[in-house]
């Protein structure tokens, strides 16, 4: 009988120690994968949230230059002194976080000096498209526009990123802030 069962291929070994063992050990690995594959996408859902809440471009300090003055009650603000149809150099440091980004750039100036009517010009621009990490220092010069007079300005350069491969939280960022005392140089 026992040779008639051998005989006939149905018992092994193998079966007969981890027979018992094969339905709780699949079910185990199932469960398992089932975790697995939870979890990796969960972490990939937490990634893409974390990526668009993170800025496109990173503003990695004040604006520099060696014309600026620090004066006292301009709010910790810097100082430039241009001539009316003089120019605003300064070196920005920046870098890109996710390149592709297309940057659109607000470039305000605005006076509200006491005895003078709130005053605005602004211009936006299309700026380049840098690859991850570029440019670090970059300098950026600009002639006043046409319109400013004589007066305590205050230029602020904001910027925004539209068309990313990966979303982005649409939120404008100040890029650099500083005061422009324009004179007229006659």
């Amino acid at each position: 009988m026992v040779f008639d069962h051998l005989r006939q291929g149905r018992y092994s070994v193998v079966g007969t120690l981890f027979g018992p063992l094969w339905p709780p050990l699949w079910s185990l690995y199932k469960t398992a994968c089932g975790l697995f594959i939870l979890a990796a996408g969960f972490a990939l859902l937490l990634q893409a949230y974390a990526t668009a809440q993170r800025p496109a471009v990173v503003v990695d300090g004040p604006p520099r230059s060696d014309a600026f003055e620090y004066r006292s009650g301009r709010n910790g603000l810097p100082t430039m002194r241009i001539p009316i149809g003089g120019r605003i150099a300064y070196t920005l440091p920046w870098h890109i976080q996710d390149g592709g980004c297309e940057r659109v750039v607000t470039r305000t100036f605005a006076r509200g000096e006491p005895g003078y009517d709130a005053y605005t010009l602004s211009q936006q621009m299309v700026g380049r498209v840098y690859p991850v990490g570029r440019p670090g220092l970059d300098h950026i010069e600009l002639d006043l526009p046409a319109g400013m007079t004589p007066g305590l300005w205050r230029y602020r350069a904001s910027g925004d990123v539209r068309n990313c491969p990966t979303p982005r939280k649409p939120e404008p960022m100040v890029y650099a802030e500083f005061l422009v005392e324009v004179y007229d140089s006659k």
